[in-house]
């Protein structure tokens, strides 16, 4: 204890005399101590000039804590300077709880200004034992401290606050606006009938409050109040907006539940005119209504909306979805013309939906003038209008100077299945400089199909491009037949490993009985991927025969290699392999220990469960786990 005493006396001088870093420490180290003696020096160095040591000495005292600590700060609740007040009331709402013993008397202090201060600090610590007091100070003669009251009843949620804060409903509008808001974070439904009683009052944000509430609260029964507010003439556009936003969450946003009950140009009027708001959440309420109106007097607000909407995608797509469910085509067509280039992406994306032939000629246009993103949404809408324009429009695309271009207009080739595509899309394949350009132009041409197709194929296996080879050894594997098989043997011995493990993944599938020789060779391939691939080959072919091949790969130079073979001879329960197993788990890697214990799980047999059982002991929780699995699948087999 003296040792701790002389530490904190040592940090105290510090904490006075020490330059602005050595002070800060000095703070820093005494809530280390969590000793109430030092609770004295901090709260006096919470007057310090520099606001770093004056932050450190606020954490402290927070960090020390408990009744002690609060006795000594509520104090400097009174204090004249604004800035320690402030410090008190961070410190305090940092105590939390063990506070209570000293700020609950408080609460009748004779210092109105003690008392809010008290109200609000209680709030934030949110402990139910406050609820009696707080709720006394809702009659309390300063209307600040009956609305700060009413406030911290409803930060604190307990249910005992409904009655008195429903009674509370009439007094003054600050109040009755805390009182409201209060209520909605209690969820009291016992409340509606008051809060619905409020709708004529003639302050707007009480009425906002009351609107905000009834949607907060739920209810279908909620929906009618509401209705009758927007029936009101000359409605202010902060409740209008405030009562749109409410009818969408009583309704789940489905107005068969109240469209029989309102003039619907009156209601889209609403929603065009919240669409005009700078507030986001009313803008998107607008929108999600407008989208089940479907009314095409709203496209063109809809895009004016866009004009001033940053690249916000998610809100983007939002309106780029409620357009596509209008029928609004000749609208859509004159805004071809428009700068902006976000109303070009989302108009373009829509008349490819549906499938505009009047927008053919003015979509390629477009394409001419604009720039990259807008060009490959062009390039995928004329996809989607598809006919002889589109093809021949799309093959010209092929050769944009942009991949990202040339990558969309293959996709979208592949999609029309037009047999014109196939020789420029083979160009692609054999010249383009981006791998995703080529992947594209090649899907499109299995799309496509047929006997060109086909021909490209195995014409280009004889290609000194290593990615056509590959391409061509895949693309067979979907279009040939065992008759093409023959054509792929030689890449079993490609210089490219990737060419060879696309020639072994197709001969597996073409005609593996004549090349079962060669697959089995290919276990000792140079290259990780082939033999990788070779395993799983065998294993699908061969399934429980396999064994006797691939157990020396348990000796291979790679890791993967051998967890893939380890993998396999579990599940075929390969017994010979269980010596090399169980070496794996005392010499292994952390990912051979793996599917070492899950294999002898699975083949089973007494010899496993010793090395398994020490694997229990494993620091590592995962092979811990595996391990017991093991062992249980042992026990039971």
């Amino acid at each position: 204890m003296d040792e701790v005493k002389n530490k904190i006396d040592t940090l105290s001088i510090q904490l006075e005399t020490g330059d602005s870093r050595q002070r800060r420490e000095a703070a820093e180290m005494l809530a280390l101590l969590k000793d109430t003696r030092a609770v004295y020096p901090l709260v006096k160095a919470l007057g310090d000039g520099n606001k770093g040591v004056q932050q450190a000495c606020t954490d402290a005292l927070s960090e020390i804590g408990g009744e002690v600590t609060a006795y000594n700060v509520v104090p400097l609740l009174r204090d004249e300077n604004a800035n320690i007040r402030n410090l008190a009331v961070e410190i305090l709402q940092g105590i939390g709880s063990a506070c209570l013993p000293v700020l609950l008397p408080m609460t009748r202090d004779k210092d109105p200004d003690i008392r809010k201060f008290v109200c609000d600090i209680l709030g934030e610590i949110g402990d139910c034992r406050a609820v009696e007091a707080l709720v006394e100070r809702l009659k309390d003669e300063n209307a600040n401290i009956r609305s700060s009251a009413a406030a911290s009843l409803g930060m604190i949620k307990d249910l005992r606050a409904v009655e008195p804060l429903i009674e509370a409903l009439n007094d003054n509008e600050w109040v009755t606006f805390n009182v409201i808001e209060s209520l909605t974070s209690l969820k009291s439904r016992r409340a509606i009938p008051a809060i619905i009683g409020l709708l004529d009052s003639k302050k707007n944000y009480i009425v906002c409050a009351v609107v905000s509430a009834l949607g907060e609260l739920g209810g279908t029964e909620n929906i009618e109040p509401v209705l009758r507010l927007l029936g009101k003439p000359r409605l202010r556009k902060e409740i209008r907006n405030c009562a749109v936003k409410a009818l969408y969450k009583l309704s789940n946003g489905k107005v068969h539940r109240f469209k029989s009950k309102i003039d619907e140009d009156t209601f889209l009027n609403f929603l065009l005119a919240g669409l005009e708001e700078d507030d986001p959440e009313i803008q998107e309420v607008s929108i999600r209504w407008i989208k089940y109106f479907k009314n095409p007097k709203a496209v063109k607000p809809l895009l004016n909306l866009v004009s001033r909407t940053e690249d916000d995608f998610q809100f983007l797509d939002l309106v780029r979805e409620t357009i596509g469910s209008i029928s609004s085509e000749q609208t859509l067509l004159r805004y071809l013309n428009s700068e902006n280039k976000n109303i070009l992406k989302i108009v373009t994306d829509v008349l490819g939906d549906i499938k505009s032939k009047k927008a053919l000629k003015l979509l390629i246009v477009l394409y001419e003038k604009e720039d990259e993103e807008v060009r490959a949404k062009v390039v995928s809408s004329i996809g989607k209008i598809k006919g002889r324009e589109a093809t021949e429009f799309l093959i010209r695309a092929l050769k944009d100077e942009n991949g990202h271009i040339r990558s969309e207009a293959a996709r979208e080739l592949g999609e029309l299945k037009d047999k014109k595509a196939v020789e420029s899309l083979s160009q692609i394949i054999m010249c383009d400089a981006y791998q995703d350009v080529r992947e594209n132009a090649f899907s499109a041409l299995i799309n496509i199909g047929g006997d060109e197709v086909l021909s490209l194929f195995n014409f280009l296996i004889d290609s000194k491009d290593h990615q056509a080879r590959e391409m061509a050894a895949r693309g067979l594997r979907y279009l040939g037949s065992k008759e093409d098989a023959e054509r792929i043997v030689p890449l079993l011995k490609d210089e490219d490993e990737r060419v060879r493990k696309s020639a072994l993944l197709s001969l597996s599938i073409l005609s593996f009985e004549d090349v079962e020789g060669d697959v089995i060779a290919a276990l000792s391939d140079e290259a990780e991927q082939v033999r990788l691939s070779a395993i799983q080959v065998l294993y699908e072919k061969k399934g429980i025969t396999v064994g006797d091949f691939i157990i020396h790969l348990l000796n291979d130079s790679s890791t993967r290699v051998k967890y893939k073979a380890a993998e396999v001879l579990g599940q075929i329960k390969y017994k010979k392999a269980t010596d090399y197993l169980i070496s794996f788990l005392s010499d292994g890697e952390e990912m051979l220990k793996l599917a070492a214990a899950k294999a002898l799980g699975e083949i089973g047999g007494e010899e496993g469960i010793i090395p398994l059982q020490m694997l229990l002991k494993d620091k590592d929780p995962i092979l811990r786990e595996a391990a017991g699995v093991a062992l249980n699948q042992i026990m039971e087999s």
